[in-house]
């Protein structure tokens, strides 16, 4: 869960904050393409999260 109480949980709280504000103002078209794109960045974040926890411990 995100917790926007440690700086590293802001930023990602900030991201999925825009992200969902850009994803609603957009039309259908470009909604599909953002999702597809939003996964990929999903993705590609949690390994980086795995790695800050295990140097935090």
């Amino acid at each position: 869960m995100i917790s926007p109480g440690h700086p590293q949980g802001l930023s990602h709280f900030m991201v999925v904050l825009i992200t969902m504000i850009t994803i609603i103002m957009l039309e259908n078209k470009a909604r599909a393409t953002l999702l597809q794109f939003l996964l990929i960045v999903i993705i590609s974040m949690a390994p980086t999260r795995v790695i800050d926890t295990i140097r935090r411990s």
